[in-house]
């Protein structure tokens, strides 16, 4: 092709992971463009495989300086522990050193999801912002990721989560980020023959090095209750192993 050279088969690996496709190459005087289509079966991001992981760095000040990339990716399966996404379509695009992935389309929790995610590299630390957003939870598909098979049963309306941080490292990011958790409506049953929760909102807030805190509104037994939440810092989640603690004490309404 004119001003550089067509890849007609890519094979690469990434960590123990295998994409293919192919790739248009274009040499340009201030910066290279990439553009093609890659899909692979799976692609697994380690975490909490111990502290040489996790504080690794990831994407340093200007690494993404000097390259235009649009690229259409299909992979099977992405999983950033304890996070899987299925089925996962996209667009990643990088231009002036902002990495984006706009409205991709995946299976998170086993649920047709939205999810977009940009890192601007031209920043001191980086800043990373992700988003995700589900309709229809099957709660049995969050039991598995979990670790919890065939005990947790019902449905959710929405779960939608926002992450922003700055870092180089997965520790730096998850100890820097402004996160927060939504879960509106639905009815979660854990355990067999367990009485079912009715839960109107759930929501959880975690500020810079912080644990998590929120609130939860729900129904047992005809009865209102209303929660206060205290759930482990954000860092917890990829530097130790589960189970997390999810504490919660509130008041009965209506007595």
């Amino acid at each position: 092709i004119d001003g550089g050279f067509r890849l007609g088969w890519v094979e690469a690996r990434v960590g123990e992971s295998d994409v293919k496709g192919t790739l248009d190459i274009l040499i340009g005087e201030t910066a290279d463009t990439i553009t093609g289509k890659l899909s692979g079966p799976r692609l697994d991001i380690a975490t909490g495989q111990g502290d040489g992981d996790i504080d690794a760095a990831i994407i340093e000040e200007g690494d993404l300086d000097g390259v235009v990339l649009e690229i259409d990716i299909e992979i099977d399966l992405l999983t950033f522990d304890p996070i899987s996404l299925e089925h996962v379509e996209t667009t990643i695009a990088l231009a002036d050193g902002v990495f984006r992935l706009d409205s991709a389309s995946a299976k998170a929790m086993g649920t047709p999801a939205t999810v977009t995610l940009s890192i601007d590299a031209a920043q001191t630390p980086p800043h990373f912002a992700f988003s995700l957003a589900a309709d229809g939870v099957d709660p049995q598909a969050i039991g598995k990721d979990l670790g919890l098979q065939g005990l947790m049963t019902g449905r959710i309306d929405h779960i939608g989560v926002d992450i922003t941080s700055n870092g180089v490292s997965l520790r730096e990011l998850a100890t820097a980020a402004d996160a927060n958790l939504s879960v509106d409506e639905g009815t979660l049953q854990i355990g067999s023959g367990a009485v079912a929760l009715d839960f109107q909102h759930l929501e959880l807030v975690a500020k810079p090095g912080q644990p998590a805190t929120g609130n939860e509104a729900l129904v047992l037994g005809g009865v209102e209750i209303d929660l206060a939440l205290s759930f482990v810092p954000l860092v917890d989640l990829i530097a130790k192993p589960p189970p997390w603690n999810l504490d919660g004490r509130g008041s009965l309404l209506g007595l």
